[in-house]
């Protein structure tokens, strides 16, 4: 099962950004894939996933966003899960993200800064 799609072009690539398995899962997580069009074929990511509790440290990662500061930086916008048996209460994670260059060739790289993650904080 795949969801929460975004659709972002970078250098002429697109690049598809969406969550992967059941949502109420632990291993809900995000991947991409790229194409030269935005009606596909899209490529997967060899990488995938790039959000995921193996990188973010906690469950149920996914359905999310990508969003700019004032200063251009891209960050991905996301629920989380408070346990691997619980899917409520849900909490917002946010999370860097940026284009890499590809050492191999190829369309540029979307990266995550897991050192990043913190849970969006609402003023009151």
């Amino acid at each position: 099962m795949t969801e929460g799609p975004t659709v972002l072009k970078h250098k002429g690539t697109y690049y598809f950004i969406y969550s992967a398995n059941h949502f109420k899962w632990p291993t809900y997580a995000v991947g991409y894939a790229t194409s030269k069009s935005p009606y596909g074929p899209w490529e997967k990511f060899e990488g995938n996933p790039i959000i995921s509790k193996a990188n973010i440290g906690h469950n149920g990662t996914g359905h999310g966003d990508v969003v700019k500061d004032k200063k251009g930086d891209m960050y991905y916008v996301m629920h989380t899960h408070p346990s691997e048996t619980a899917i409520n209460p849900r909490k917002t994670g946010v999370v860097k993200m940026k284009f890499a260059k590809n050492p191999n060739g190829g369309p540029d790289l979307l990266t995550v800064d897991a050192k990043t993650f913190h849970f969006l904080k609402v003023q009151e």
